[in-house]
């Protein structure tokens, strides 16, 4: 389904590595990082990375990690499956009826509670902790 580096560079991703810092691991371009992460958008249908980073746990492209010892399971929230699922801050703010801010609020808790680096991350660590498993990709 994916190509070698297409695996690699959705797995950096899921990691909570930036563009930069995966050019600089697989010692090529962020151009070509970028091209590695677009055709895995179009191969598992992301729209961004969080959501590609779900789709590749989905689908199988990526096992789903087990948990670190000692990880806590945080409860999950509309916000958790709402990033995995593509969605930006202001569509689950309208679709929860809140106000941006106090999703933004809700996101950066998640981060904290998840320890996790950025919102593909996150969706890692909600797949590692069985949050995300019950929601097959749309």
């Amino acid at each position: 389904m994916l190509s070698t580096r297409e695996r690699e560079t959705v797995l950096a991703l899921a990691d909570g590595k930036l563009v930069p810092e995966i050019a600089d691991e697989l010692k090529i371009t962020q151009h070509t990082v970028r091209t590695y992460i677009d055709g895995a958008k179009g191969k598992l249908s992301g729209t961004d990375m969080a959501s590609l980073v779900n789709s590749a746990y989905e689908t199988g492209a990526l096992r789903t990690p087990a948990p670190e010892p000692g990880s806590r399971r945080p409860p999950l929230s509309d916000a958790q499956r709402g990033i995995a699922e593509g969605h930006t801050i202001q569509h689950i703010a309208d679709q929860q009826a809140r106000p941006v801010a106090h999703v933004r609020r809700d996101g950066r808790a998640l981060l904290t509670a998840l320890g996790a680096k950025n919102a593909a991350h996150a969706v890692k660590r909600g797949h590692q902790l069985g949050l995300l498993h019950r929601f097959p990709v749309r």
